[in-house]
């Protein structure tokens, strides 16, 4: 009996020897499923090691296990006369077999045999069909798995057309590589010829050519792979077309992706919400408008509009016309127009005799009226420049004003 390669690393290694359910997971398929799926299979879920050429079931028998290969490789293959079987598939920890046509009525066509030794993990047909029923990811691994043997039985009959023996040899060989997760194949030229239904002479002349280039070293039932890349250069294009992508473990990955993604995305929202709703009080400003970070602009000045009246008197210019404040502004204004109200409008008369009196709009309208009055038509009135537009601001308040006291 071979024992267990996984628990005999770890007794050597003097760590805990692995679950038999992680033991499985070494399975790529069955490392792809779901906590929930693979708990439905784990009490039934058993593991054992096979030697090379160990059958798990001949042709027309019914299996009664799903195998699920750790490690080595399993071939299935078509009897065509005593002896002699040609390949049409073979599955290592990419996949699983015992499926078949996926109805129990129908016996196997083909012979299930281990042509890479092993340990091989296998559940009941009837158990897992029964989870299958409760299971749609379950479900999903057996009809990935029939078409991926599907695939490789199309395939393989198109290479075996076209394709030269060496070639072929070469896909088989790298085929068997990737299947074992290994450089080191071990299988002997006799098992390669009848796999690929060639002479053992062609396949020896061919493995002398490979490992002439530096391809492969080969001794007594073993081949070594030297050079992964040169020995896909020198196969057929059928490697490329059953490539990692078709592999069922890879196909549960990409089918299992967007659920997880749409997993985490409603956990993103969700915290992008929560956060939202946190957001720090220094965010916000007072009045309760938020500012993010950015500084709130002040209010601007409130516009002083009492009566001018009512306003406390500035200190009159010695040259009259009102504050030196006042005569700036009203020059300014004359200059560029402002939709603000003028509150005092002041001039300056000059009358005959000399004296000059000041008038303002802001000043009561007698006080105005009396002296525009006090200078007629023998006043001359000689305004500065700073007051043009003043003065006649004044006229207009003045005149409708005067005609009252010069008729009385």
């Amino acid at each position: 009996m071979i024992e267990p390669m996984v628990t005999r690393d770890f007794r050597a290694s003097g760590g805990p020897v692995p679950s038999r359910l992680e033991r499985a997971c070494a399975n790529g398929v069955l490392a792809a499923l779901s906590a929930d799926a693979r708990a439905r299979l784990a009490p039934w879920l058993r593991d054992r090691p096979y030697r090379e050429g160990h059958v798990l079931w001949e042709r027309g028998e019914r299996p009664e296990r799903i195998y699920f290969p750790i490690s080595g490789m399993i071939s299935l293959v078509v009897p065509v006369k005593p002896g002699v079987a040609l390949e049409v598939g073979n599955v290592g920890r990419e996949g699983a077999v015992g499926f078949q046509d996926g109805s129990a009525e129908l016996p196997a066509f083909a012979q299930a045999v281990m042509r890479v030794g092993g340990i091989v993990a296998h559940v009941p047909v009837r158990e897992f069909a029964a989870a299958g029923r409760i299971d749609e990811e379950l479900r999903r691994v057996e009809a990935m798995c029939r078409g991926w043997l599907l695939a490789q039985a199309q395939q393989s009959a198109v290479c075996n057309a076209v394709h030269s023996a060496d070639a072929r040899f070469s896909r088989w060989l790298s085929r068997v590589a990737d299947a074992t997760r290994s450089d080191v194949v071990p299988v002997t030229q006799e098992v390669a010829a009848e796999m690929l239904g060639l002479r053992r002479t062609t396949v020896t002349l061919i493995a002398q050519s490979l490992q002439t280039a530096g391809i492969i070293r080969y001794r007594r039932g073993v081949i070594t792979i030297v050079d992964r890349e040169a020995l896909r250069g020198t196969a057929c294009t059928c490697g490329h077309q059953l490539g990692r992508a078709r592999w069922p473990s890879e196909l549960l990955k990409e089918a299992a992706a967007p659920a997880s993604d749409s997993s985490a995305r409603t956990n993103g929202a969700s915290t992008q919400g929560a956060s939202t709703q946190g957001v720090s009080t220094h965010d916000v400003s007072i009045n309760g408008a938020a500012s993010n970070g950015a500084a709130t602009a002040a209010p601007p000045p409130a516009i002083h509009t009492d009566p001018p009246a009512s306003r406390p008197k500035r200190e009159r210019s010695p040259f009259g016309g009102g504050s030196r404040s006042e005569a700036v502004q009203a020059s300014r204004r004359s200059a560029a127009p402002s939709s603000r109200t003028i509150s005092t409008v002041s001039a300056t008369v000059t009358a005959a005799n000399g004296k000059q009196i000041s008038c303002a709009s802001g000043e009561p309208a007698s006080t105005s009226i009396e002296a525009v009055t006090a200078v007629s038509s023998t006043t001359s009135v000689r305004p500065t420049s700073p007051f043009m537009r003043s003065l006649a601001v004044l006229r207009d308040v003045v005149r409708p004003a005067a005609s009252p006291i010069a008729a009385a």
